[in-house]
């Protein structure tokens, strides 16, 4: 028999340890997990930021870090965080072992500590009543600035500022942060390779400034990611072990023409086949799921391994699919006609045999395990 999960014995470290710093806001984790932004920037001048230190400690990173305490997670979406949502659809015996094998922190559920391993970590108790931790993971997501202009994203590509206020973030982060940041991930919203700071920040980066530096994440579409622009980036080389590329496609047809627009699939594939060649620790293939390629779900994870082998501890990398997330960019209907993961959607039966196919391996991810009818459990 199954055991229901307490959600009070796990702590998701995002709000604990990470800050996501956006052009018009600040978060703990992916925007369309959370019910609660950081901050809001909306209502400042164009270019005038705030200063981050005061952000990271404000009133609602307090609200937001207790419901994680007290096992509520009222500000989390149980369902769009793809983490979350396969933690309470496990059992909790299964989660114990996964845990206790992991030494209290599960790669499988990747951002989750078991409650007594978090407070030994950064050695504090129950009844500590101020959290002065500072963030050890930043991410760099305040250049929109990108090459592509996929419509799940945006409208339209975004050129490279010509402002100084991409610069100024930098520099505020450089100035109030960098002493304690572990991690660095650079991008989930634009392209680091397009971006004009972050290309210069990647190619001239001072490793004496992060001194607990441990890792640099980077996220790119992987068009401009040739093996010319990964040499001029060199003084990150030693920090980069695990990266994404973004792609949500497995045909030339559907990447060119539906989801990823101004994208050149034959240079996607030639980069992918270099990157296939460097040495990681881990890859992340990432695929937002919509009406235009919910069929080619399983085509995709058979791309993956064509060009990387046959997924092992060995050889690992991770495949992810999301649901498509509404950005407030497209209208309600276009955002509607997208979302195959709706049970009144003409192609969510589609979504439902891709899953099956797909079926339930340690290295993809998804987050649509809080599909609840009988069928979807019977497929998933």
């Amino acid at each position: 028999m199954s055991e229901k999960v307490n959600l009070k014995n796990y702590i998701c470290r995002a709000p604990f340890e990470d800050f996501m710093v956006f052009h018009n806001s600040t978060w703990s984790c992916c925007p369309d997990w959370m019910d609660i932004p950081f901050e809001d920037w909306s209502h400042l001048n164009p270019g005038e930021t705030k200063e981050l230190k005061d952000v990271w400690f404000n009133d609602i990173n307090t609200k937001v870090r207790e419901g994680i305490l007290d096992g509520s997670y009222k500000y989390c979406s149980k369902t769009k965080c793809p983490f979350l949502s396969k933690l309470i659809n496990t059992d909790e015996n299964v989660l114990l072992n996964e845990f206790e094998s992991n030494y209290g922190q599960s790669v499988y559920f990747g951002y989750f500590y078991k409650r007594e391993e978090f407070f030994k970590k950064y050695n504090l108790s129950e009844t500590d009543s101020e959290w002065k931790l500072f963030p050890k993971l930043i991410y760099f997501n305040f250049d929109y600035a990108c090459n592509l202009k996929c419509p799940s994203c945006r409208l339209d590509t975004i050129p490279n500022r010509k402002d100084k206020f991409v610069d100024n973030i930098l520099k505020d982060i450089n100035e109030q942060f960098s002493n304690e940041v572990e991690m660095i991930h650079i991008t989930g919203s634009g392209d680091p390779f397009y971006s004009n700071v972050f290309r210069k920040f990647m190619q001239t980066f001072d490793y004496k400034r992060y001194p607990k530096l441990k890792q640099i994440y980077i996220v790119s579409n992987g068009n401009m990611w040739t093996q010319e622009m990964w040499e001029s980036v060199k003084p990150i080389h030693p920090y980069v072990r695990e990266y994404e590329i973004s792609i949500d496609a497995a045909t030339k047809e559907t990447y060119e023409n539906k989801v990823r627009l101004n994208g050149n699939w034959d240079t996607l594939m030639a980069n992918l086949k270099y990157h296939s060649t460097l040495k990681f620790n881990n890859r992340n293939f990432s695929f937002v799921v919509q009406d235009h390629n919910v069929r080619e779900m399983n085509d995709f994870v058979n791309m993956i391994e064509d060009i990387y082998g046959k997924w092992s501890p060995e050889n690992g990398y991770t495949i992810t699919f999301r649901a498509i997330q509404d950005w407030n960019h497209q209208t309600k209907e276009w955002l509607k006609d997208r979302s195959v993961q709706e049970e009144s959607h003409p192609l969510y039966n589609v979504l439902l045999k891709q899953l099956k196919m797909i079926g339930n391996r340690q290295h993809i991810i998804h987050n649509f395990w809080h599909l609840e009818s009988k069928q979807t459990r019977a497929l998933i």
